[in-house]
């Protein structure tokens, strides 16, 4: 039986641009990388985070700390979104903390590549997991059970 529920939508419009967010990189670069040879990757060491062959797709969800499982059902834009990759080199302002770097990565995407942001409620069905007589029988997740696009330190 299914069940229905609210669930925030994340749509993109490649539009004009934003207003300016308080908490910036130092400095950036985003190119567009072609070759597509290399897997995609995040990395964070010292205060120089390196994305490299990432869809934009990805980088979105990264930015708004979407989980790779959900980008699809969260996201939505234009067509090219999950093809089209990047390479972006950013230098962190001192004393930048972790917790900083989806908004940093926000004002980036505002900034080199004209996107606004905007959420939305919408109704989606979904599954009601209830516990059965026998009571619960599903282990928990394991940390290193988890897949997705993370960001790596060092």
């Amino acid at each position: 039986m299914g069940v229905r529920f609210l669930a925030p939508l994340l749509l993109i419009c490649l539009a004009g641009a934003a207003a300016s967010q308080p908490v910036e990189f130092e400095a950036a670069s985003a190119k567009p990388n072609h070759c597509g040879t290399a897997p995609a990757g995040m990395r964070l060491s010292g205060s120089q985070l390196t994305i490299a062959n990432a869809p934009l797709q990805r980088i979105v969800g990264a930015a708004f700390s979407i989980g790779e499982d959900r980008i699809d059902s969260q996201l939505t834009g234009p067509a090219w979104m999950p093809a089209e990759c990047y390479d972006i080199a950013a230098k962190l302002p001192p004393g930048a903390a972790m917790a900083q770097l989806p908004a940093m990565l926000q004002a980036l995407l505002k900034t080199r590549f004209g996107m606004t942001f905007h959420r939305e409620i919408r109704d989606v069905p979904a599954y009601a997991l209830i516990v059965s007589k026998g009571g619960l029988k599903a282990e928990p997740a394991k940390p290193e059970d988890r897949t997705g696009f993370r960001i790596r330190p060092g």
